[in-house]
């Protein structure tokens, strides 16, 4: 996973480059002008040239520091558009299928939480990890050249508080992690869920329990939140204490190994200060374990394959007659709960027929076979004569629409809703399309019209209409209506 995330990277290695010079350089300066102010204020030796020099320096540490933070956050965003892109893209792929099967509290959760992970990951994780190995290696050497001793004791430090301590940290925090990013996941699937069914939930009078379990959920991500702090918070204390520790060690040694020496004491003065860039990688399994979670999840998703993802090179310009033979079918989720059996029947153009049955009876896996939002496990699907797995999906999906149980209105204009911000559609078009499900009058009746401003909550009542007259296609004028009407028995449901 960590290998797939810096792939991702390679077009803008030489800026990840440039940003890790830029913060090795800064680091190195603000250790410089700390050493550099402590020897001087012990020999006495301090004036306005040494002061000017040292401003010159404070300039050249702000600049690289600039630097590396613009340079860093440059990458991220430009590889979070990356990434948002392809992961649109193949969710158009993936649709509608994708949001057939209740993930959308998945969805939502990957668009927004996870890439906000991932952002953290490629503007705070890669160039201040490789800055604090570099680094470290540097300083221990440079010390060792003044004192064996004492740089082998920066070389422990170092490893203790930028490995061990977050080696042990990264085993604890694994499953606060992971169960973390699953109860965010349900409460986003809840939420969603209870914002697009309120108008249920009222008329069952459910809205008190749903409240509760609402509740339980947001109390469930508080605990896990308040044990993945309370691990941080005794992470952060063994880390203080632990550079507390090596601080008074090497003051130790200047003491008893260095009597005389000058420079030994400026190390021990300005050891502390050169853990700045090893503290990041204390806080490492925490951006890291989060970032490698949600990359995980989206890496999920860009490697899933279209349900309905065979060869199609035939179009398709006029639907009369759809053939179902011996088809069956079982839900991906649900491999092993067979949908339909040995269904058959035939819809020809100008015919009503439908499926009579209760909810959950299996009826619209018909029309989403037909739509070629999956592929049958068994059997055949023609549609006028033409194999179904070789026709292509938009061709066919313009000739039928298909209007679910709980359709979907977008924050715009009816007639944005009715052209989706097609302009080759005119008003005569929409007024004419309108009017065969019987919603010119109504639409007519609004304060503007076509332009009246609607969003989700007029959704069941603009469509409440629509779904009455049966009417499969609502935007351009109907050439195929296909509404089956056999019984369970006929169609060979199991």
């Amino acid at each position: 996973m960590l290998k797939r995330l810096l792939i991702q990277t390679h077009r803008l290695n030489n800026l990840l480059l440039a940003s890790i010079f830029c913060g090795a350089i800064s680091t190195l300066l603000q250790i410089f002008i700390i050493a550099a102010a402590f020897y001087l204020i012990i020999q006495h030796q301090f004036s306005w040239t040494y002061a000017l020099i040292l401003l010159f320096v404070a300039l050249a540490l702000g600049f690289s520091r600039f630097g590396e933070q613009y340079l860093g956050h440059f990458i991220a965003f430009h590889l979070l558009a990356d990434l948002r892109t392809q992961l649109y893209d193949h969710l158009l792929s993936l649709a509608p299928a994708k949001l057939d099967d209740k993930e959308s509290g998945k969805i939502l959760k990957l668009l927004v939480k996870d890439i906000e992970q991932i952002e953290v990951f490629y503007a705070h994780t890669i160039a201040p990890v490789v800055i604090a190995v570099l680094l470290s290696f540097l300083q221990s050497f440079l010390i060792f050249l003044f004192s064996p001793l004492m740089g082998t004791l920066a070389l422990l430090s170092y490893f203790w508080i930028g490995f061990v301590l977050p080696l042990f940290r990264k085993k604890k925090i694994e499953n606060t992690s992971s169960s973390l990013s699953k109860y965010e996941t349900e409460n986003d699937q809840l939420l969603s869920e209870t914002v697009n069914g309120k108008s249920l939930l009222q008329q069952f009078q459910k809205i008190e329990q749903r409240i509760s379990l609402l509740d339980k959920q947001r109390d469930l991500i508080g605990n896990t939140i308040k044990k993945g702090t309370f691990s941080d918070s005794a992470a952060a204390t063994a880390t203080q204490l632990s550079l507390l520790f090596f601080s008074i060690a090497m003051g130790y040694l200047a003491f008893n190994f260095s009597v005389g020496n000058t420079l030994c004491w400026v190390i021990a003065f300005t050891f502390p200060f050169s853990f700045g860039r090893v503290l990041a990688l204390a806080n490492l399994p925490s951006s890291l374990g989060n970032a490698l979670l949600s990359a995980k999840n989206i890496f999920k998703i860009l490697d899933e394959k279209a349900v309905s993802n065979l060869s199609e090179n035939q179009e398709i310009s006029l639907i009369k007659q759809s053939r179902f033979v011996d088809v069956n079918f079982s839900y991906p989720l649900r491999p092993n709960k067979t949908v339909l059996k040995d269904a058959s029947l035939i819809g020809k153009k100008s015919e009503v027929i439908g499926i009579i049955g209760e909810s959950g009876e299996r009826k619209s896996a018909l029309m989403k076979l037909l739509m070629k939002w999956y592929q049958p496990k068994k059997g055949l699907i023609e549609v006028y004569n033409h194999d179904l797995r070789k026709i292509k999906k938009s061709g066919l999906r313009k000739q039928i629409n298909y209007v679910a149980q709980n359709p979907l209105i977008l924050s715009g204009t009816i007639r944005e809703n009715i052209t989706l911000k097609n302009n080759s559609f005119s008003d005569s078009k929409i007024w004419e399309s309108l009017k065969k499900v019987e919603l010119d009058k109504t639409v007519k009746k609004m304060p503007k019209e076509l332009d009246t401003k609607i969003s989700r909550l007029e959704q069941r009542f603009f469509f409440r209409r629509i779904a009455k007259t049966g009417n499969c296609q609502s935007i351009a004028v109907p050439e195929f209506n296909i509404d089956f009407r056999r019984t369970d028995k006929q169609l060979g449901h199991p």
